[in-house]
């Protein structure tokens, strides 16, 4: 049974906010670790995220505040304690990973769109069963790795995705016996149907695929010197993929806006990610956050 409150959950290690100090398991383990804090208000957000250095990282209204803690365990459950003047609170999934601390007296809301998280859904956002052979999914189907060979290591979504919803991997290891790289893109072929091919530019019917610098539509090129190569990437980097509101297809490298890739992607489509040649694993990324949508006066 849950304690009356976050700060007494003690019989497991906690790790929470109150006004702007960091608890850990009921006791101050840094001061003043979130100055703004106390300020936050109706429609603000705040979140939550371990780093793939198991660091701990809280962010306000996508404002990283730096690093909270380290070693943190690798299964861990997200805790908000709706508590005092907060009445409700709304869960919200947005993989856009700010890059940029508190520098300022006053942390801006950020005007970028973010998906709710419908909890009576099958899941949040992760890999589809459907894959590629050479591919092994963990992880809660959160991590795709390559186990054979240079190919047959495309996976998809599980969900399509929404309107400004950034679908955003990082490279976690490169083998450099093979040449190519890791491919992204979307497609409107449904994973629960379609029978994959040896590798996304394979995808002959409604697949938009970026590979190195150019941009492929069932498999023939309609763009080239597009954004950075991303077979120069390196492990730790992270590309996305995201569907604006015009349904332009855009390209998100370390969580940089490459602008429009294509446009009139039809809706639905799904995620696709060739984990091919050099790249050999990958995993979704993301941030959890919680946004307050109505105070007691």
């Amino acid at each position: 049974m849950l304690p009356p409150s976050a700060l007494n959950l003690v019989d497991c290690d906690t790790w929470l906010i109150l006004d702007s100090d960091l608890y850990k398991n009921g006791v101050v383990i840094k001061r003043n670790y979130a100055v703004f804090f106390p300020r936050i208000t109706a429609g603000d957000r705040i979140g939550v995220k371990v780093f793939y250095d198991d660091s701990l990282h809280f962010f306000i209204n996508g404002v990283d505040l730096g690093i909270a803690a380290i070693n943190m365990p690798k299964k861990m459950h997200v805790v908000a304690d709706v508590y005092g003047s907060v009445e409700s609170i709304i869960m919200y999934l947005n993989p856009v990973v700010p890059t940029t601390n508190v520098d300022s007296k006053n942390v801006e809301k950020k005007s970028d769109v973010i998906t709710p998280v419908n909890l009576t859904d099958c899941s949040i956002m992760a890999f589809h069963e459907n894959h590629g052979r050479n591919i092994k999914l963990s992880n809660e189907n959160l991590t795709a790795c390559r186990i054979a060979s240079y190919n047959q290591g495309v996976v998809m979504s599980c969900k399509a995705l929404q309107c400004d919803e950034l679908f955003q991997i990082q490279i976690d290891n490169l083998h450099s016996d093979w040449s190519g790289s890791v491919q992204i893109g979307v497609s409107t072929q449904s994973p629960d149907q379609v029978c994959l091919p040896i590798s996304a530019l394979s995808m002959r019917r409604g697949t938009w695929v970026i590979s190195g610098d150019a941009v492929f539509y069932n498999g023939m090129k309609i763009k080239s010197k597009y954004g950075p190569n991303l077979n120069t990437l390196k492990s730790r980097h992270k590309i996305g993929v995201q569907i604006d509101h015009e349904r332009n297809l855009h390209l998100y490298v370390n969580n940089i806006d490459q602008g429009i890739a294509a446009e009139e992607i039809p809706h639905p489509a799904f995620a696709v990610v060739d984990v091919y040649g050099q790249c050999n694993q990958v995993r979704l990324n993301y941030i959890l956050y919680f946004q307050y949508v109505l105070f007691k006066i």
